[in-house]
């Protein structure tokens, strides 16, 4: 059962078996990407994530300290007031919710959000106005987009989730591994 909390407004919505699979299988390829990669990563999963003062709260589907891990690493009590909120939240969102969980995540400080409606995934960065705007790239991994994910989650069903899994890593290998335009330097000619 997930629980949303928003000034006074309490929703509590039970997953579907869809649900669970697209959050989960979102999460693992993340989780493998990154210790595939060598990328310092702390998952907090569906932890509360609550504010008093802003009276909201929630359960995300999948949460990850990425570049506040090495803050993070040795705290298992997350504070509110103390620690920042997670750096790369997973929100899977098959219904139309009653309360608006994109808005609690950007009362909480959520710095980058992906949302998936059950066709299509979609990145969002927290923005100087306090609301989310789409971002082509993801901010935690810069290397990776929403539409590297769809091959794979369009093929559930057809092909085991290990084999997903093991061919999205492939692909997330090679874009980690291609350098930036800003990072190529032009060969002077002679």
């Amino acid at each position: 059962m997930r629980h949303t909390y928003d000034r006074g407004t309490l929703e509590m919505m039970s997953p579907s078996t869809n649900h669970e699979w697209i959050k989960r299988f979102l999460g693992r390829l993340v989780e493998t990407m990154a210790y595939e990669l060598s990328i310092p990563m702390k998952a907090v999963g569906s932890a509360t994530r609550r504010s008093k003062a802003a009276q909201k709260g929630l359960e995300p589907d999948e949460s990850y300290y990425i570049a506040n891990e090495p803050l993070m690493r040795e705290r298992f009590d997350d504070a509110p007031g103390r620690d920042p909120p997670p750096d790369l939240v997973i929100e899977v969102d098959l219904r139309r919710a009653a309360v608006n969980r994109k808005r609690i995540y950007a009362s909480l400080g959520v710095r980058e959000l992906w949302e998936h409606d059950g066709k299509e995934l979609r990145f969002y960065q927290l923005g100087d106005n306090g609301e989310y705007e789409p971002i082509a790239k993801s901010l935690s991994f810069p290397f990776l987009k929403p539409s590297d994910f769809a091959p794979f989650v369009d093929q559930r069903g057809k092909v085991g989730d290990n084999e997903l899994i093991r061919g999205f890593i492939d692909q997330a290998r090679k874009k980690a591994k291609k350098p930036s335009a800003s990072r190529v330097k032009k060969k002077k000619r002679t």
